[in-house]
């Protein structure tokens, strides 16, 4: 009987520690759930807004690349051609700086070390 005792009582401490280890991580994620979704959803608000923006432009710079393709298309003087490939070329270098300046803007994402 005292060996069924035993196994009671490790039984039960055990029940016990898997109950307190399983009740004691839910309390934790319900006091920082809150501010975990909050911060969750603006970052997800801030890149999908970014994103948009980028499609915006990338929508922009396809207009300017497809009517530029055409009109070099149409013409086989050479400096004609520069005169649309150098205009070209400036739009393409600012629009890389204006998306490098917004991946600068975005957080980098800690790594989870």
């Amino acid at each position: 009987m005292n060996s069924n005792s035993q196994q009671g009582e490790s039984l039960a401490e055990r029940l016990h520690k898997a109950l307190h280890e399983i009740s004691r991580p839910a309390l934790m994620p319900t006091t920082d759930s809150p501010l975990s979704i909050i911060a969750a959803v603006r970052e997800a608000y801030a890149y999908r807004k970014a994103d948009k923006e980028l499609i915006k432009q990338y929508r922009f710079m396809q207009r300017i690349f497809a009517s530029a393709r055409v009109v070099l298309d149409r013409t086989h003087d050479p400096a004609e051609q520069r005169e649309i490939l150098l205009p070209l070329g400036d739009a393409a270098l600012t629009e890389h700086v204006k998306w490098t300046l917004m991946q600068r803007e975005r957080q980098v994402e800690q790594g989870k070390l």
